[in-house]
């Protein structure tokens, strides 16, 4: 059986205008096997789409909260110290956990928002989609 880490990921989500923060603790596995493998972009895109697509139904106005996201503070607690030491962890606390999405953010600060955006945007149009086929079938279309 291959290595698995246990973390705990605490996120706050904060917005622009409109929506309260949301504060969000997810309990994840790692395969410490390919921890090395994750880039920093990737994980910390996941935490958003995980967000607007798991944690809450892929709506209209989820998607809508998800473009007011200004700032992604994160916070990490893990039993083995080694998980604190792989490249994407590092530049995670490089940026002490906090990535801003406005008009002074860095390229990766924008490539995160935008991939996760527009994952976000999929599954959303796979939803309402799907929820008009259901309607249809119904007779109320």
């Amino acid at each position: 059986m291959k290595n698995k880490l246990n973390v705990t990921v605490s996120a706050i989500f904060t917005y622009s205008d409109t929506y309260d923060q949301d504060i969000i603790d997810n309990d994840m596995s790692f395969n410490a096997d390919r921890l090395k493998d994750i880039k920093e972009h990737q994980i910390v895109s996941s935490f958003i789409i995980d967000e607007f697509t798991k944690n809450q139904e892929p709506t209209l106005d989820a998607f809508q909260k998800v473009e007011k996201l200004v700032k992604l503070s994160l916070s990490f607690q893990c039993e083995d110290e080694s998980f604190f030491q792989v490249p994407f962890m590092k530049a995670i606390f490089s940026r002490m956990g906090k990535y801003f999405f406005n008009e002074k953010s860095e390229l990766i600060e924008d490539a995160i928002k935008q991939h996760a955006v527009g994952h976000i945007s999929k599954a959303v149009m796979k939803a309402e989609k799907d929820q008009f086929k259901k309607m249809f079938a119904r007779g109320v279309c």
